[in-house]
């Protein structure tokens, strides 16, 4: 049995320095993209939110019927006057919905 050959391992100096001297360089590195990535899932969370929010609302802006005050549908025209101006024609009508059947009446002060 002879002698064997020794191996020698060489090293790149500068990618060594860097290795060595890189642990706080790269810990920052991770802390500042897991703060991204936990921003990014809070925007996409709120968004989430946001989007159930208005969708809840929307069905329950549908499921609401308003009651229609359209003039004509009350009978309530007390007054109307039609304008013509040559180009145009203007109508005004002046109602009073308290003679309609969504309202009780008018509010009325008796002397006493």
């Amino acid at each position: 049995m002879g002698k064997r050959k020794k191996l020698f391992i060489a090293f790149d100096e500068e990618k060594r320095r860097d290795y060595l001297t890189g642990f706080r360089r790269r810990k920052q590195e991770r802390r500042a993209k897991a703060r991204l990535e936990n921003e990014n899932k809070l925007k996409e969370e709120i968004r989430n939110v946001k989007q159930v929010y208005h969708d809840e609302m929307k069905k329950k802006l549908e499921s609401v019927t308003m009651p229609s005050f359209l003039a004509d549908d009350l009978n309530v025209v007390s007054k109307r006057t039609i304008t013509d101006t040559g180009e145009h024609t203007v109508s005004v009508e002046e109602i009073n919905i308290a003679q309609s059947h969504y309202f009780m009446g008018e509010n009325v002060r008796y002397a006493i």
